[in-house]
């Protein structure tokens, strides 16, 4: 599997990861990326079927962290149960990688989850029992959901704050300006 990263690639997950988190440093390796991804659809597919959205998120999210096309391809079609490999992830539970990575696989498991304008009972199922599994409370899985839904919130406001007559109507007038009109 070729790991090789565009200019582009690098160019956008640099951007993306110093914007969301202040941090400037090397990007995560697609060799581990791919793991936590998948763990991500796992989430999401919890209910029994992964639908377009939800997808279409963890997709969006992985070529916005800067992420080869072969990685953006695999998830494209990739089913929970095709591999053991999140299984093999969380094994052993003590190990550091598992500590460090548990509560942004929540994080980003709801926000996948979610994607579909619903977080269904199964969804929040699987959450609960992987925040079990790797020592995250229920208190932390509730703050973790209320700053999801904070987010989205604050998304909503800044967007009816930027474009009040909304991004679409924008979009028709530039292209009627400058496209339509050359």
């Amino acid at each position: 599997m070729s790991t090789e990263r565009t200019e582009r690639d690098l160019i956008t997950g640099r951007f993306w990861f110093r914007e969301s988190y202040g941090y400037d440093q090397e990007l995560p390796k697609p060799e581990y990326a791919i793991l936590f991804l998948k763990t991500i659809l796992h989430i999401a597919g919890a209910d029994g079927t992964i639908s377009e959205p939800e997808r279409n998120w963890v997709v969006g999210f992985a070529a916005v962290c800067g992420f080869p096309q072969n990685i953006i391809d695999e998830l494209k079609v990739y089913q929970p149960g095709e591999s053991d490999i999140v299984e093999k992830f969380f094994q052993d539970m003590d190990m550091e990688y598992v500590k460090q990575a548990r509560c942004s696989i929540l994080y980003y498991g709801i926000r996948a989850a979610s994607a579909d304008g619903e977080l269904h009972a199964k969804e929040l199922e699987a959450i609960y029992k992987l925040a079990k599994k790797v020592n995250v409370s229920d208190e932390q899985v509730q703050q973790i959901r209320s700053f999801v839904d904070e987010e989205n919130q604050i998304i909503d406001k800044r967007a009816k704050t930027i474009f009040p007559d909304g991004l679409d109507v924008l979009l028709k007038v530039y292209d009627e300006k400058f496209v339509q009109n050359k």
